[in-house]
């Protein structure tokens, strides 16, 4: 037997890319220089230089993954950890992402806690932003990460705001 839905959803997709941002603490939200209509016309309204994303009163997934470069050595365990923040409500929202540097060998020798490489969250009806929530790296956690820097790694950073409508 295969589920049918009881009426069309009308899916509508936001995108956002293209960070220039060098984070330096938890805390920071990330500020997307680019957005595009992927299907049809979202409600959502974003503001780059803010970084808040206003959701309409409709369901919507938030997708955010980044790519960045450390500005230290190379054989270290590093990480950055993202998450959608409800700014409404001021709390932080949906799963936790942890980007793990270049050498996830090291890091899996250095930590314990793992994630996904994707925050994800569910809203309607609130303002967001997608902030850094924490850094870190052995042996030192004074290095600055430089999001999207496309001469070190592939990839860009991205978020996705998809509107469910009925």
């Amino acid at each position: 037997m295969s589920w049918k839905p009881n009426r069309a959803i009308d899916m509508r997709v936001l995108h956002l890319k293209t960070v220039s941002d060098t984070v330096t603490a938890g805390g920071q939200v990330v500020k997307f220089t680019v957005e595009a209509d992927l299907v049809g016309s979202p409600d959502t309204t974003y503001t780059s230089s803010t970084g808040r994303i206003v959701l309409p009163d409709t369901p919507c997934i938030l997708k955010a993954g980044l790519e960045f470069k450390k500005t230290a050595g190379s054989n270290e365990a590093y990480y950055m950890d993202v998450q959608w923040y409800d700014v409404t409500n001021t709390q932080y929202i949906g799963s936790k992402a942890r980007i793990k540097g270049y050498r996830p060998d090291i890091y899996y020798g250095a930590y314990d806690l793992t994630c996904d490489e994707e925050a994800v969250a569910i809203g309607q009806n609130i303002t967001v932003e997608c902030r850094i929530i924490g850094k870190a790296g052995t042996p030192n956690n004074d290095q600055t990460f430089q999001l999207d820097n496309s001469a070190s790694y592939s990839g860009a950073s991205r978020a996705l705001i998809m509107e469910l409508h009925s």
